[in-house]
C-alpha cells in the first residue's frame, strides 16, 4: 500500500473527545486531543466548571486526562474551542470505553505487524476507522461476515487475511437478550391443537440465524419468550415476527393472542 500523506484531522463540533491538559493559564486551559495528532484546543475558564472558578488549578491539573466537548472548530486557523463542564458521566464513560477498545485493537495489531510486514499498525487503524466508526467495530463485523466486511477498505490482501484471523481469535460478538410473554387462548373445541400450531408457527418465524429463540410453556395461557442476539434492533424485529405469526394463527381459528412485555 502506497504511503499517503494524510491531511490533518479535526474533531467535529458537538463531538466528545479525550485529551491531556498541556498548559494552564488563569483565563483557560489548553488540551492536546488524543485522537487528533497535533491538534490542541482551549477550554475557556467559563467552560471549566459549573461552579465558580476562583483558582483554575483547583479544577484541572497539568497532564490530567480529560474528556471534553468540542464547541467550535476553525480548521484554517487550527482553532478548537472546548468545554469540560458540558461533559456528563454518560459521555465520559462512552469515550473512556471507546479508548480502551482502541488500545486493545492496537495491541492485537502490533503482535501481527512483524508477520505481515506490509502496512504499519497506524495505517491499518486509519483504514479501519475510515470504514467504520471504530476499529473494534470493524473487527466485530469481520467476525460476523468474514473478509467481505473489508470490501472497500484500502488494505493489502495479506493484512485482510490477518484481520480475519485476528477477529476469530480475539473478538467476541456482543450479546443482548429480552424476555416477553405470549398469551394464547381459545374456547373452541380444537383450541389445544390451535395453540400448538400457533407455537410451531412462532418458532418457524425466526429466520435470523444470529438470534436464538427460547419459547416455553409457562402455565395456561402463557408461553415465555427469551430472545438472544447481537443487538436489540435484530431481537425486536424477530419478536415482532414470531408474535405476529402466533397471534395471526390464533385469531384465524377463533382464538386470541397478545404479547406481554416483561
Amino acid at each position: 500500500m502506497e504511503n499517503k500523506t494524510r491531511a490533518q484531522k479535526f474533531p467535529e463540533e458537538g463531538e466528545f473527545v479525550m485529551g491531556t491538559v498541556s498548559k494552564i493559564f488563569p483565563y483557560g486551559v489548553f488540551v492536546k486531543l488524543t485522537d487528533y495528532n497535533g491538534v490542541e484546543g482551549m477550554v475557556h475558564v467559563s467552560e471549566v466548571s459549573n461552579k465558580w472558578v476562583k483558582n483554575i488549578k483547583d479544577h484541572v491539573k497539568d497532564k490530567q486526562v480529560v474528556i471534553v466537548k468540542v464547541l467550535k472548530v476553525v480548521p484554517g486557523r487550527g482553532h478548537v474551542d472546548l468545554s469540560i463542564k458540558s461533559v456528563k458521566d454518560i459521555h465520559r464513560k462512552k469515550i473512556l470505553d471507546s479508548h480502551k477498545r482502541k488500545q486493545r485493537v492496537e495491541r492485537i495489531l502490533a503482535m501481527s505487524e512483524k508477520n505481515v510486514k506490509k502496512e504499519s499498525v497506524e495505517e491499518v487503524m486509519d483504514a479501519l476507522e475510515d470504514g467504520y466508526e471504530e476499529a473494534y467495530s470493524a473487527l466485530e463485523k469481520i467476525l460476523s461476515e468474514g473478509e467481505k466486511a473489508l470490501d472497500g477498505i484500502e488494505l493489502s490482501d495479506k493484512w485482510k487475511k490477518e484481520l480475519v484471523k485476528i477477529s476469530n481469535d480475539n473478538i467476541e460478538l456482543p450479546v443482548v437478550s429480552i424476555k416477553a410473554i405470549l398469551e394464547l387462548e381459545s374456547d373452541e373445541g380444537n383450541g389445544i391443537e390451535t395453540i400448538r400450531t400457533a407455537v410451531k408457527k412462532a418458532r418457524a418465524a425466526n429466520d435470523d440465524k444470529e438470534v436464538s429463540l427460547e419459547l416455553k410453556y409457562k402455565g395456561a395461557p402463557h408461553y415465555s419468550i427469551r430472545l438472544i442476539g447481537p443487538d436489540y434492533k435484530k431481537i425486536e424485529k424477530v419478536l415482532e415476527k414470531i408474535s405476529a405469526a402466533a397471534i395471526d394463527e390464533m385469531e384465524g381459528k377463533g382464538g386470541s393472542g397478545q404479547l406481554i412485555r416483561e
